[in-house]
């Protein structure tokens, strides 16, 4: 059954029969005004279908008829609205095709960022956003800054965080649930490690993406620049490039902080306005969330027990408390972990 293609199923007035006995397939003609019905009877002894002949009406077990008027009337009305649903139905199967496409050419980047070891389940715990560092939690408090919200309405923003803070899985994570919403919202991916501050560079990386999705440039909404890092050369030239090349489409930056948590403010050296958005550590809880997950998959003990010892190993060897870190750890358990 389809579009072109209708199943009509009844019992025949008198057969007396409750299993499948016959079927007829019927074809219609309406440039001709023509019809042809095939007779099939089922064959118990052969196990299948066979043309059932009808002596004085399908001798061969075809029955030709003409097409009604009326029919043909009604059929001459709907041709323009056919055509009409034909090509939206086709735009309609299109669209969900590439919708398909483009989500599994992004879940998988989100999932190959996420694997930190081949043996390692991926793991993703919603970040901490908020407007002020993490070395500022001293001064008047700010409220976080949902994830949602962002996708939402993206605006030119840098976010902000040491190295293996998780800048490049967030990325992945944003342009995947952009594309998820029920108005699909296409950002595009460029990695600035692997871009020259140059037109013709930032073009080539385009173009290698809208490959990879069947997308256009029409359809990018937002950008997003990765591996951003002032202290590069030519950074603020590759940054103020792809703002100008892009034109008004927002610009998130992920900028990777070298060395420590501070950050000096040189907006003054980009050509648009950002709005400063830094990626905290891991709460407690959220380490809690990865040790629950990763047991679930491999049981190295009680929960409890992991978190208290993570907490406490992060704290001794003065690092940060990143989900690449916690896993690290979690790998190291999987050999040796003593509960007391």
């Amino acid at each position: 059954p389809g579009p072109n293609n209708v199943t009509i199923a009844a019992g025949a007035v008198g057969a007396e029969e409750n299993d499948e006995f016959g079927v007829n397939i019927t074809t219609l003609d309406f440039k001709k005004a023509k019809g042809v019905t095939h007779l099939f009877g089922k064959n118990k002894s052969s196990f299948g279908w066979t043309i059932t002949p009808v002596a004085s009406h399908a001798p061969l077990g075809k029955w030709p008829f003409d097409l009604p008027s009326r029919l043909l009337k009604i059929r001459e009305k709907s041709n323009v609205t056919d055509e009409n649903s034909h090509n939206k139905k086709e735009t309609n199967i299109s669209t969900i095709s590439s919708n398909i496409t483009v989500d599994k050419f992004l879940s998988k980047r989100l999932s190959d960022a996420l694997r930190s070891f081949s043996s390692q389940p991926n793991i993703w715990i919603l970040p901490t956003l908020n407007p002020q560092p993490e070395v500022a939690r001293d001064s008047e408090p700010q409220p976080n800054i949902e994830v949602e919200s962002l996708i939402r309405n993206p605006v030119d923003t840098v976010i902000k965080a040491p190295p293996q803070y998780g800048l490049t899985c967030l990325a992945h994570f944003l342009a995947k649930e952009a594309w998820g919403q029920s108005n699909p919202s296409y950002w595009l991916y460029l990695d600035a490690k692997n871009i020259k501050p140059i037109k013709v560079s930032i073009e080539q990386a385009m173009n290698a993406e809208l490959q990879s999705t069947g997308l256009e440039r029409s359809d990018i909404k937002c950008v997003i620049l990765d591996s951003w890092s002032e202290s590069e050369k030519d950074a603020f030239k590759l940054l103020n490039n792809v703002c100008e090349y892009f034109g008004d489409i927002p610009v998130i930056c992920m900028q990777s902080l070298s060395g420590s948590l501070t950050f000096e403010n040189n907006d003054r050296k980009a050509n648009r306005k950002f709005r400063n958005i830094y990626l905290w550590a891991l709460i407690r809880n959220d380490i809690r969330k990865i040790v629950t997950t990763y047991n679930d998959r491999k049981y190295l003990g009680d929960e409890d027990a992991i978190t208290t010892r993570l907490v406490s190993d992060l704290e001794v060897l003065n690092l940060h408390r990143t989900a690449l870190n916690c896993l690290t750890l979690l790998k190291v358990y999987e050999i040796d972990f003593d509960e007391s």
